[in-house]
């Protein structure tokens, strides 16, 4: 019997880079969002999907 294993985790874009001595500042507003959810396996390959609504159990089933 095989079995194709999948992971997935949370992963994180950071919004802006500085250099240590630095001051950055990122003004805030109401904007589109999209949520992506994805599974990779061993071998490389990637299954995803993306949605404006919030990524749920009813989602990823």
């Amino acid at each position: 019997m095989e079995m194709n294993l999948m992971y997935a985790a949370q992963g994180y874009v950071p919004y802006g880079w500085q250099f240590p001595d630095e001051e950055v500042s990122i003004l805030s507003e109401k904007a589109h969002k999209i949520n992506c959810w994805g599974f990779i396996n061993r071998q490389g390959k990637y299954y995803w999907k993306t949605t404006e609504q919030p990524v749920d159990a009813e989602f990823i089933l």
